[in-house]
């Protein structure tokens, strides 16, 4: 015999149809988003993975300040048990873009062509595919190097430089205006006035441990310097290539997506759960005679459970279904396209991802499963006879709640929010959830701006050079001062941040409305960015590290300098060259707010400039603009569908009051302004406590992100971050409110008449 109750989950699926539609579709989108990062993130590991097989990636490299001979490269082969290539490169500026030029690849770090062919004439240039893209370069356009012409013929992704970091002490890659590219030998050869910089990457002749790679880097890495100073050659840089940030970064970063759409997944679906739940409480109090009258014909518990709970686990069962068709149809391409939109990646093939499925599928119905099981289960608990008396409450208040001495309609509404605590509740939670990841989107977007403004006012110079050596120039506008690197690692950080460390001249022309440098040899200032990152104060004490050797150096910090251009320490000149055993005139670098045309190129380690610093705002903006856009666009959503289904269950649970009130007269406008506005006080009493709280979960996620980047930006949240998040989120419900005040409409007198004791 088929059991009855089946006829009354489709009734329900029939009447409730908007209801469910708007819940289906919410996870539907959410779970195919989800699904569509989690496989294609996936696809793209395995990718970046075999890339280093593939592409025979490096295991190291390091620069030199000079060409060695083959006979200081063959001993560092021997001593070292490694394979040594030349990947030496040429830097040229063409406008605001760096080119970082590299003969073709032949046998390690090899070049992935995504179109066209690799560069075979001297004349030919193979550009790397997201620079191109950002610079709107295609196959067949030239590009001038040094008065030289070059016609691009492919475009490429170096597989050393999936991430396009410009140095690896940088905070974030650059593919606006910094780039890789591949000429032939005699390509290379037509640059010829531009400086070489030597940098040889190596591969292990055996399979290492990690603890014995280290051992071997370190001690590579002290071979290089010790014997490269007797042949009056300097180790200017050594990467192991788990530490270089253009290799491994986007293999990171891939990994950490994942962590952060399951929780934004797992807390939506719970969210979602709970509307389950009030949504068939509501029904169970609207059914309540004929759940009695079935617990006292003897169907159980367990059966009613079962019941109820069909309809949560079949939308949700679907949604899944659906959600990971369009995972891995429409969302995978749309994912790809940050990916692509930020990385030099090779292609990649889409594969099956086992963790997609579980987690997008498994994990969801089992929320959904425990946490309606557990409410419907508890309300079923009731005795038939409660049930038939439609007298659901566990615990009578002797007495009803006294309201304040309000007008009617405010003692109405607020007798409403009283009744529906619980549904409020859930509101409540959501509205927290969803405008805290709106402020996050919101404020990242804002932040970067801020970023680029700030960092280009705070810049001392319009250029500053650094030098391979001491060079004299004519130009009176000049100061020179002394730059050093130093490592500064604090317990709790994942890795270790460079520290830039200036000696400045005691009446600096540049570095204005700097606090007086302290007389004594063991104190300091410091940027404002290095006390924000490590939350250090004036006192404090820093202990600053080589990276080739074991030095260390202490220094007590007497003030702080807004400079926002890195995490930075600055001290007396003279104290600088006393404590890195320089002489009294030595200097390596130039503050000047005019180019210097009398330095020789070959002589010059690099040039900064405060665009060069604005690039990183602009790189993350363009990456990472599409991913924020959508957040809000979800976190919109979100608000609409919640503050939809909390209202109507409110409604429904009235429906008969509601035909009460239109048979004495009242109109629909006036009912909305009882129920509605009722939901609407809640709505707006939640978002404007949860802008305070959005704030302090993004302070500490913020917090928490960066402590894995080098550098720091500081956090800005403007008011146009709080504003737009009022505007988006009362948009969202004046959209709900809307589809209320219909259905207050529809609400049919007679519903008054029909068997109501």
């Amino acid at each position: 015999m088929r059991n009855p109750l089946n006829k009354r989950t489709k009734r329900e699926l029939r009447q409730e149809w908007g209801r469910y539609l708007a819940i289906f579709f919410f996870i539907t989108l959410m779970i195919g988003f989800t699904s569509g990062m989690l496989a294609t993130d996936h696809s793209m590991q395995v990718t970046y993975n075999e890339s280093f097989k593939k592409y025979n990636i490096e295991d190291g490299h390091f620069r030199l300040s000079n060409a060695p001979d083959a006979s200081f490269i063959k001993s560092i082969e021997d001593e070292n048990d490694v394979k040594l290539y030349d990947i030496s490169y040429k830097e040229i500026k063409n406008g605001k873009n760096k080119y970082r030029i590299f003969v073709n690849r032949e046998k390690v770090n090899k070049a992935s062509i995504l179109d066209g062919r690799l560069p075979k004439k001297s004349d030919e240039l193979g550009i790397d595919r997201l620079f191109a893209k950002n610079n709107s370069l295609k196959i067949g356009d030239t590009v001038k190097l040094k008065g030289k012409k070059f016609k691009i013929v492919g475009l490429i992704a170096l597989s050393d430089y999936s991430a396009l970091f410009p140095k690896n002490t940088d905070t974030i890659f650059n593919a606006q205006d910094f780039t890789v590219a591949t000429v032939t030998g005699k390509g290379f050869a037509r640059l010829s006035d531009t400086a070489k910089t030597h940098v040889f990457a190596w591969k292990n002749n055996k399979t290492l441990s990690d603890a014995k790679q280290k051992s071997l880097y370190d001690d590579m890495a002290k071979y290089i310097a010790v014997n490269g100073a007797y042949r009056q050659i300097s180790l200017d840089e050594f990467i192991p290539a788990k530490e270089n940030q253009a290799i491994i970064f986007t293999g990171n970063d891939m990994g950490r997506d994942q962590s952060v759409m399951m929780v934004m997944l797992a807390i939506v679906m719970v969210i979602m759960a709970f509307i389950f739940a009030i949504t068939t409480l509501s029904m169970i109090d609207k059914e309540s005679k004929s759940v009695g009258t079935l617990l006292a014909s003897g169907y159980t518990r367990a059966e009613l459970t079962r019941h109820y709970m069909r309809i949560p686990i079949l939308i949700t069962m679907l949604a899944a279904i659906l959600g990971n068709v369009m995972g891995y149809t429409y969302f995978k391409d749309l994912v790809a396209g940050l990916y692509y939109n930020s990385y030099s990646l090779p292609p990649y093939k889409m594969t099956w991802s086992s963790y997609a499925f579980y987690a997008t599928t498994v994990s969801t119905i089992v929320i959904v499963l425990l946490v309606n099981i557990l409410i419907i289960s508890y309300s079923l608990r009731l005795s038939p006879l409660k049930f038939l008396r439609h007298d659901l409450k566990r615990k009578k208040s002797k007495n009803a709640t006294k309201l304040p001495p309000f007008s009617f309609m405010s003692r109405f509404r607020l007798r409403v929010i009283l009744q529906n605590k619980g549904n409020f509740l859930v509101l409540f939670l959501g509205v927290v959830f969803a405008s805290t990841l709106m402020i996050y989107s919101l404020c990242m977007q804002n932040l970067f701006i801020h970023y680029k403004d700030t960092v280009a006012e705070t810049a001392p110079a319009k250029y500053q050079y650094v030098l391979k050596t001491p060079t004299e120039t004519a130009n009176k506008d000049a100061e020179k001062i002394c730059v050093n690197t130093l490592k500064y690692k604090q317990k709790g950080f994942e890795n270790p941040d460079d520290i830039y460390v200036f000696g400045v001249p005691d009446k600096s022309a540049y570095y204005k409305n700097m606090p007086k440098l302290p007389n004594d040899d063991k104190s300091v200032i410091v940027s404002d960015g290095y006390l924000q990152k490590y939350d250090l104060k004036i006192g404090d004490k820093i202990k600053l590290k080589t990276e080739y050797s074991d030095k260390s150096y202490t220094y007590r910090i007497a003030g702080s300098y807004e400079y926002k251009q890195g995490l930075s320490v600055f001290m007396r000149q003279s104290l600088f060259r006393k404590d890195f055993d320089k002489d009294d005139s030595w200097f390596n670098s130039y503050l000047t707010n005019k180019k210097l045309t009398d330095i020789p190129e070959s002589n010059i380690h690099s040039i900064n400039t405060p665009e060069d610093y604005t690039a990183i705002a602009e790189q993350m903006l363009n990456s990472l603009s599409g991913i924020f856009e959508m957040i809000v666009f979800v976190s919109a959503i979100m608000s609409v569908i919640l503050a939809y289904l909390v209202t109507k269950v409110i409604l429904d649970n009235n429906v008969v009051s509601i035909s009460l009130i239109k048979i004495l007269g009242y109109r629909s406008t006036e009912i909305a302004k009882l129920y509605v506005i009722a939901s609407a006080v809640v709505f707006m009493i939640s978002l404007a406590l949860s802008l305070p709280i959005g704030y302090k979960i993004m302070v500490v996620s913020y917090k928490v992100s960066v402590s894995s980047f080098s550098g720091w930006i500081d956090l800005y949240v403007g008011k146009s971050v709080y504003i737009k998040t009022l505007i988006i989120s009362i948009a969202s419900f004046v959209v709900s409110a809307a589809l209320q005040f219909r259905h207050i409409k529809r609400i049919p007198i007679s519903e008054a008449l029909k068997n109501n004791e």
